[in-house]
């Protein structure tokens, strides 16, 4: 095998690491897509029921002063009630009377922390995974770019027939 040749192996191995990376990024991604989606809020109400309560709910927060809604929302999540942090989470800000979304974002992110703290570290955890997996890519792409360069595969190549010729005389 030639110099040249080893530079295409190490090559084409580098491009099969991408290959690999690609298909673990494809894979975190799916697998943070599920779990947020499992931890957005409680369950919507399946029956009329449910839906009516939560509507009476969203309207009885409506018209709370803030305190008084921060306080009930605060007990809310400390006894469990997902039945009212779910008409909240579930509907938009304004019909709970909820001064802006990032109010509510804060709300979902205690409820979630609070519900599914495993699931939440679990998709930080792939977060952060797949930022080093990205370095690691780059790094690859590098490496293996500079290994398959035409001028390392001259240089390779020049060096061969220098030691044939050596040989040779």
């Amino acid at each position: 095998m030639t110099p040249a040749d080893v530079i295409r192996v190490r090559s084409k191995a580098g491009s099969g690491t991408l290959r690999q990376m690609d298909a673990a990024l494809a894979a975190a991604k799916q697998e943070v897509q599920r779990l947020e989606a499992l931890t957005r809020a409680p369950p919507r109400p399946t029956d009329a029921a449910g839906a009516m309560l939560a509507s009476e709910i969203r309207a009885r927060l409506a018209s709370l002063k803030d305190g008084q809604r921060r306080a009930a929302l605060s007990a809310a999540l400390a006894d469990g009630d997902d039945a009212v942090l779910g008409a909240v989470l579930n509907g938009p800000p304004m019909l709970s009377g909820l001064g802006s979304s990032e109010e509510m974002e804060m709300l979902r992110e205690r409820w979630r922390r609070e519900r599914h703290g495993a699931d939440v570290d679990r998709i930080e955890r792939i977060g952060r995974a797949v930022e080093d997996t990205n370095r690691a890519g780059t790094l690859v792409i590098s490496f293996t770019s500079r290994l398959s360069s035409s001028e390392v595969v001259e240089k390779a190549e020049a060096s061969q027939r220098a030691v044939v010729e050596a040989i040779r005389s």
